[in-house]
């Protein structure tokens, strides 16, 4: 199985406030797909584990973030 890497950020998907996604449920030879097959369950399970590490990876960059920022603040005693 071939999967697509996609930046999502360089698309801006991630700063959507609605998503809509369309899959293939039909067979023609004339349009290519990745997964050389046509398996629409698949293709979105694909497509949402996606989102779902894009949404992690956000999580953790802000999280780092504010970590860095409380580390960085100068205590007055």
């Amino acid at each position: 199985m071939h999967l697509m890497v996609i930046d999502y950020e360089n698309y801006g998907i991630l700063n959507a406030e609605y998503h809509s996604i369309v899959v293939r449920c039909f067979e023609d030879n004339d349009i290519y797909h990745v997964g050389g097959k046509v398996n629409p369950t698949s293709d979105l399970d694909f497509i949402n584990l996606k989102l779902i590490f894009c949404d992690l990876d956000q999580t953790y960059e802000m999280q780092g973030k504010r970590i860095h920022n409380v580390k960085s603040k100068k205590t007055i005693v």
